[in-house]
């Protein structure tokens, strides 16, 4: 969170996903290989893979919810979406599946996260840098292109139907609930759970978004860039949602 709150919208957003796929493909190499110690062995990773994410998830999302500090929350929610992958990597390694929902989730977490952190850039090249949820206040109205961006990829994070962030979070409670374990059945209610608390962060972001404020006095957006970066985001997460098999 600190370094975060520290550096550059840019390297910010590289920090909230680069790392996740360096990371999972290492784990992908390691766990799908078979292990030397026979299905005891299997089962342990399997569990362990389970805890992990379970403790991961649930204390990235409470964190996240207590901030009042944009960069600090988006930090925080980049943790628990370790734990939603941790979780879904459980479950497919139990299952003996390909990690098919694991990719999935990366490249939609790829649009939504990224889509956010480019709308933050376009609204930083207009005015001071972003500090609290209250900046977001009053942009809904003078820019409501870009608002309306933001507000999809924030859906899409919580995961909301009409994103990709829905099939996302839908195949990691599928994975657990038909696991056939018990343990992995709770995992799956707890990522669940975690959803909802996840939702308590990202939907007041939206509803200070479209607070109406008299004292924003908003220009166009001069970052261009930013702003197709954003919308181009905004509409893939919609589009997978129809067309998931094309993720």
């Amino acid at each position: 969170p600190d370094v975060f709150a520290g550096t550059t919208t840019t390297m910010a957003a590289a920090l909230s996903y680069f790392p996740k796929v360096a990371g999972f493909i290492a784990i992908l190499r390691i766990v799908h290989q078979p292990p030397a110690g026979g299905i005891g062995t299997d089962m342990m990773i399997a569990h362990s893979l389970l805890v992990l994410g379970s403790v991961t998830m649930t204390v990235g999302n409470i964190l996240a919810f207590v901030q009042t500090n944009i960069r600090r929350l988006l930090a925080y929610s980049s943790v628990a979406h370790t734990g939603y992958l941790l979780l879904g990597l459980a479950g497919t390694f139990t299952q003996g599946l390909p990690p098919l929902a694991i990719f999935f989730y990366l490249f939609a977490y790829a649009a939504m996260t990224l889509g956010v952190f480019a709308a933050i850039e376009v609204m930083e090249s207009n005015h001071s840098r972003l500090q609290e949820l209250d900046d977001l206040i009053g942009y809904g109205s003078q820019a409501p292109f870009l608002s309306a961006t933001l507000a999809i990829n924030l859906l899409s994070l919580i995961g909301m139907p009409l994103t990709a962030g829905f099939w996302a979070k839908l195949q990691m409670i599928v994975l657990g609930m038909t696991s056939g374990s018990t343990p992995f059945r709770y995992g799956a209610i707890v990522l669940a759970f975690n959803a909802a608390i996840a939702a308590g962060y990202y939907l007041p972001m939206i509803i200070r978004l479209y607070t109406p404020s008299s004292c924003r006095a908003f220009q166009r957006p001069d970052n261009q860039p930013a702003l197709f970066a954003s919308a181009l985001a905004a509409a893939l997460s919609v589009a997978w949602f129809f067309l998931p098999t094309a993720g």
